[in-house]
């Protein structure tokens, strides 16, 4: 079905899941506009496939856009919004135009509260691979794709399911994947049934006939199936508990890859290796296996090969440099669930200590989750956590990255953890301490992966100097 709405003007488009919304219209055949508060990779590459971008918010802005589109993010009284409304033009959620793409499509939404853009970026990958051409879109930018959208000629359309705003439930996919159920937007849910109800009518929502991929070693997620109102296909996967598909055997090679062996059930499928690190990564990676051995019918062999070319997704794990021996990561990791499986990769891949520079993402869930945060950093030698990072949300009273860090002080007393509002005190200090074979984590969903440049001139400028221990180490 084509998009039914010609002309559009996309509000936010700089960000990631709107710029691949944008990409995709545009290789429809759609005139685009859209505006932003600053230009990114993702604008420029709207620009260069054919769309207009604003910088800076104006009633001009929607020129003679037939449709606006915006995100839960914008807030009520935007300029365009406003304008739009004034003119008596359609708007639509992010969500709704999502859904319009993928109407009459062999559809896949990953959804989760850990794991989708990666599992989505595999999935997306190995369809490419074994040229099935599909459009797939991203929250972020695939290393294998050069962008966070490749745009396919084929009816496969695989994208990532938000469920922070529980827009989620416009879709309604041919298949879906679920990789985990946690709450981690209690802006929107209440509690923890609350965001499971949701992911029950999401799958609620899978087409007739359609594949449910769920996780086993997830306790909610294993649930779902048995809470929906009518039986589905579905398979589970799994690292630690039974089910249908397995990872056995799983192993850190020398050379940084990992290996793990697939069990369908009874029968060995065959042996698997990623160039992505951790455990978490071989869950998604089960995961997109599971579901294209499912659906697509051919060798396990062929999906083994392809996934072993997977390079992974920006801001997951993402090595941007190393000097003088001490290397830097990025990692988008915000819930206390992704920090303990980040640092558990960090401590299997580093062999000497490791920092953290962690900006807390929204006031919301820092108010909420802030004890939890406590015992998620046992991994590091020594924390940073500089002030929330708001998104679109207002300041709670008494809410500052200082509970975080006072939840980790109180949770392991010895470690050296500091909440630091200056970036240019917390590269300072790392000066100091950081020396050969240590690894630095630059943690957060907001825009702390900024301080890296800072980070990466300090340490260079160091040369020579030798890393205070401080009494900290293992």
């Amino acid at each position: 079905m084509a998009f039914p709405f010609r002309k559009v003007h996309l509000v936010g488009i700089g960000g990631a899941g709107m710029s691949a919304i944008a990409l995709s219209l545009l290789a429809e055949g759609v005139t685009v506009t859209g505006s932003d508060v600053e230009s990114s990779s993702y604008t420029e590459r709207v620009r260069q496939a054919g769309g207009q971008v604003f910088i800076g918010h104006s009633p001009a802005n929607v020129g003679d856009a037939e449709a606006l589109i915006v995100s839960s993010a914008i807030p009520k009284d935007n300029t365009e919004l406003l304008e739009a409304q004034k003119r008596g033009l359609t708007i639509l959620h992010r969500a709704d135009a999502l859904a319009l793409l993928m109407e009459g499509k062999c559809s896949v939404a990953i959804a989760g509260t850990h794991g989708k853009s990666t599992t989505t970026a595999m999935i997306g990958h190995i369809l490419t691979y074994l040229g099935y051409s599909p459009t797939v879109l991203v929250g972020a930018e695939v290393i294998n794709f050069g962008s966070n959208c490749v745009v396919g000629a084929s009816d496969w359309f695989v994208t990532e399911a938000d469920e922070s705003d529980g827009s989620f439930l416009k879709f309604s996919p041919t298949h879906i994947v679920i990789t985990n159920i946690e709450l981690d937007h209690p802006d929107h849910y209440a509690d923890e049934e609350a965001i499971f109800k949701a992911f029950v009518q999401f799958a609620e929502r899978l087409n007739e006939g359609g594949l449910l991929i769920v996780n086993a070693d997830c306790p909610r997620a294993s649930k779902l199936p048995f809470r929906l109102s009518q039986p589905v296909w579905w398979m589970s996967f799994g690292i630690k508990n039974e089910a249908d598909y397995q990872a056995r055997g799983i192993k850190r090679l020398p050379d940084g890859s990992w290996i793990f062996q697939v069990q369908r059930r009874p029968r060995l499928l065959g042996e698997v290796r990623l160039k992505v690190p951790g455990e978490h990564n071989v869950a998604n990676a089960l995961a997109s296996l599971a579901f294209c051995y499912e659906v697509l019918g051919v060798p396990f062999s062929f999906l083994a090969e392809a996934i072993s070319n997977f390079q992974g997704v920006k801001r997951r794990f993402e090595i941007i440099g190393k000097v003088n021996g001490i290397t830097i990561v990025d990692d988008y990791a915000h819930h206390p669930t992704e920090i303990k499986s980040l640092l558990r990769t960090a401590r299997s891949v580093f062999d000497g200590r490791i920092w953290v520079i962690f900006q807390p993402h929204r006031y919301s869930r820092t108010a909420k989750l802030w004890r939890e945060f406590g015992n998620a950093f046992v991994d590091a030698d020594g924390v940073w956590v500089t002030e929330i990072f708001a998104a679109s949300e207002q300041p709670i009273e008494g809410v500052s990255g200082a509970l975080i860090a006072k939840a980790i002080e109180e949770n392991e007393p010895s470690k050296l953890v500091r909440f630091e509002r200056e970036w240019d005190a917390i590269v300072s200090d790392l000066k100091t301490f950081a020396r050969p074979n240590d690894a630095v984590l630059i943690v957060g969903a907001g825009n702390i992966y900024k301080i890296a440049a800072k980070l990466l001139m300090a340490l260079s400028n160091a040369a020579g100097e030798v890393g205070g221990d401080e009494g900290v180490g293992r």
